[in-house]
């Protein structure tokens, strides 16, 4: 059985009293780096542990497990992926293009929590897409 795992809400880490509409998830951003880390991170090591719940299952084809990033989640999940080679394909939608385009323009919303510091000097997210192959990962609007 081929099983999806669909990432589309944030829950305790994309709450609504957090969340502002310019820098999304801030106060969360802000205590992550704090002791190291960063939401992308923390939020791709949670879609890991499901994935992990998944594999376990006997009903699961743990070899066919595809998983589905939409909006803020999309770039977490696409870091899943990289790290997480159970993950069969990935399908993203409203992700953050690049992160070369939050250089380019001067006015974003809620990007601060899909940040990586530094990645940009090493890579840009359709450069990590390309690193996946060859698992399939299909980047819709």
């Amino acid at each position: 059985m081929c099983w999806r795992l669909t990432c589309g809400g944030l829950g305790e880490t994309g709450s609504e009293r957090t969340n502002d509409p310019w820098f999304g998830d801030a106060a969360n951003v802000q205590a992550a780096l704090l002791i190291g880390k960063t939401m992308v991170g923390l939020r791709a090591q949670d879609i890991a542990r499901a994935v992990s719940l998944l594999a376990q299952r006997g009903d699961v084809d743990a070899g066919r497990i595809e998983l589905i990033g939409r909006g803020r989640a999309a770039v977490p999940a696409l870091y899943a992926m990289a790290f997480d080679g159970r993950i069969a394909s990935l399908t993203v939608t409203g992700m953050l293009p690049s992160y070369a385009s939050i250089l380019e323009n001067r006015i974003h919303r809620q990007v601060f929590e899909q940040v990586v510091p530094g990645a940009i000097r090493e890579y840009d997210l359709p450069e990590l897409v390309q690193a996946i192959a060859p698992r399939k990962v299909t980047v819709g609007e």
